[in-house]
């Protein structure tokens, strides 16, 4: 949602120390969204484009926890 990446500090404080869970995500995932600063445009709104933040961070999260437990101990 913006020509760079953001790296978004409170969101990596909030997962830290905690057991993955759909809970700490999706807090982590709002966390991002508040963060994000997109525009609105012919593509797509600015809301749209906050939930797509909330969305995708909620779903790499997700998917980074898999792979991660998929890794030989």
């Amino acid at each position: 949602v913006a020509p760079a990446p953001l790296v978004v500090a409170a969101a990596a404080a909030c997962l830290e120390g905690e057991r993955p869970s759909e809970a700490v995500f999706a807090q982590a995932a709002r966390l991002c969204a508040a963060a994000a600063r997109p525009i609105s445009d012919l593509r797509g709104s600015a809301a749209f484009r906050h939930e797509l933040v909330a969305v995708l961070a909620r779903r790499a999260l997700a998917g980074a926890c898999a792979r991660a437990e998929q890794l030989p101990i």
